[in-house]
């Protein structure tokens, strides 16, 4: 398996002066590193005709870090690579002196994201597996029996991977969508960061769509209030039509304090919506009046209206 390329540095050769906690005093060497073994490789001429040449495995890094020292009003830009402590090489150390910082500074971001991708067990068999992030939610129409679905886009590596997420109706509360959260984090090795601002938006989505069914219902029970309809469900000749209005009435006004309980959410917008909704039951508690007039008009008071049946 190629190893992961430190950015900007895997094509470069460059050269420095070379130290170790074995080789105290600095030689001039080229460095590179090897895409296909993972390795920094450090060549130092040599007057004979085969250079020596050190070899430092990624997998074997512990820590890479930037150091400047002064010297004389020189700075010297030196990258320290220290290893793990285990292996023949346990804990040594390695000094590579750049002739500028920003060489210094590249090969340094470029070593330790290196660094961190093969990032191994002890034993260096395993790879940790870096989690995905999501980039996009889409909305899709709803199942059936769904109150919300919708398509969750994420990467790792460049590779994409589509999964959807349904919440059912039955399990819309916040600790239903809490766990169907969590669930879809840890089974699609999401990272736990993105888990907050997908609980937010699959809450949001699901309170919205359940306010628009709700807002439905209360529409519909409003119309079902009318006059006509309280007559017409009554069994014939049960009711007066001041009896039926009477009754209307109650209905509505339960409904009507019923309403934010009914919605479940809270802001300016639920607040518009319950205005709105009110007026509709007012508009029609006048209709009822209106109606029930018309009725008093045509039939003595007190008699029963027969209403008659569809």
């Amino acid at each position: 398996m190629a190893a992961a390329e430190p950015k900007d540095v895997a094509a470069k050769s460059i050269s420095i002066v070379y130290r170790s906690s074995t080789q105290i005093a600095g030689v001039a060497a080229v460095l590179t590193f090897q895409r296909q073994t993972g390795e920094v490789k450090v060549a130092i001429p040599s007057l004979t005709d085969s250079d020596e040449t050190i070899s430092i495995s990624v997998a074997d890094v512990e820590s890479v870090k930037a150091n400047d020292y002064l010297e004389s009003s020189n700075y010297h830009w030196v990258l320290s690579i220290r290893l793990r402590p285990t292996g023949p090489k346990e804990g040594k150390l390695y000094s590579l002196q750049f002739h500028s910082k920003e060489d210094r500074d590249t090969w340094c971001s470029g070593l330790q994201s290196a660094v961190a991708a093969v990032s191994r067990t002890r034993d260096g068999a395993e790879v940790t597996k870096q989690p995905r992030t999501i980039f996009k939610v889409a909305l899709k129409e709803p199942k059936l029996d769904m109150l919300a679905s919708m398509k969750v886009h994420m990467e790792r590596n460049e590779e994409v991977k589509v999964a959807d997420i349904d919440v059912p109706e039955a399990k819309s509360s916040a600790d239903d969508i809490r766990r169907r959260t969590k669930d879809f984090i840890a089974a699609h090795e999401v990272d736990s960061a993105e888990g907050t601002s997908l609980y937010r938006f699959l809450r949001t989505v699901v309170q919205r769509a359940m306010m628009e069914k709700e807002t439905a219902a209360i529409v519909d029970k409003i119309q079902n209030r009318s006059l006509d309809r309280v007559l017409k469900e009554a069994p014939e000749g049960t009711l007066s039509v001041e009896g039926a209005r009477t009754q209307a009435e109650a209905q509505l006004q339960q409904l009507s304090e019923e309403i934010e309980q009914r919605l479940g959410e809270r802001g300016t917008g639920v607040a518009i919506l319950s205005m709105m909704l009110r007026q509709n039951i007012e508009k029609m508690r006048r209709i009822n009046s209106l109606t029930a007039q018309v009725y008093e008009k045509e039939k003595a008071p007190g008699h029963s209206v027969a209403v008659p049946r569809q």
